[in-house]
Order: C-alpha cells, then sequence, then structure tokens
C-alpha cells in the first residue's frame, strides 16, 4: 500500500474511475523532471509520516474508486477518522508538469 494523489476531475460516465499518481517517502535516487516534491503543513500518520512526499508522475493509474482505501486515523476519543488533503494550485502546477514530463510531453508544460 502507498499513498496517492487523486489528478483527474470527475468526469462525465466515468464517475467511478480516477487517475492517480503514487507518492513515495522515500526520496528517487536521481531526481528526474516526471518527479516532484510535496511539502505538507500537516503529516500523515504513520508510516507514512515524513514532512514531505515525493510524486512519482512516471507511474500513473487509472483506478475504480472502490480500489483505494482512505487513510485512516484515531481521533483522540477513540474513533477513526478517515484523512484527505487538498493541494494548493502551485503544488498541482508542478504535480501536472511532472505528469507530463512522465508521459514524454514535456513541450506542453509551457502552457501551464
Amino acid at each position: 500500500m502507498r499513498p496517492a494523489l487523486v489528478v483527474s476531475p470527475r468526469l462525465k460516465r466515468r464517475n467511478n474511475l480516477l487517475a492517480v499518481v503514487a507518492l513515495s517517502t522515500t526520496d528517487p535516487i536521481e531526481i528526474m523532471p516526471y518527479h516532484c516534491k510535496l511539502e505538507f503543513d500537516q503529516r500523515l500518520p504513520e508510516p507514512w509520516d515524513s514532512p514531505a512526499m515525493w510524486v512519482k508522475a512516471d507511474m500513473i493509474y487509472t483506478v475504480r474508486f472502490e480500489r483505494l482505501d482512505l487513510i485512516r486515523a484515531k481521533r483522540k476519543n477513540g474513533h477513526r477518522a478517515y484523512i484527505t488533503k487538498e493541494i494548493n494550485p502551485e503544488q498541482l502546477k508542478a504535480v501536472r508538469k511532472s505528469i507530463l514530463n512522465g508521459l514524454g510531453l514535456p513541450q506542453l508544460t509551457k502552457h501551464l
């Protein structure tokens, strides 16, 4: 299991399908144009509690929503909580640039 970032909007007649990119807490051996570092204000629970994660935009997947698990944590009262995060517009732009590079389309990054 690994965290992932949903990068596709909801599309008509494709309600249950999402495009995601893999996230990793491990730094790449060599940083490539399809890698992007995201830093979060609030850390995720273990084992993903790194202050930063790497987008592996050469690993794009289309999956059914049912195949994804939301990240769970426990509240102070012991009840389960589901964690969802949004990235800011600048981070999203960097992720999109990485995705285009991962698809071999670096010439399109100038349009972002």
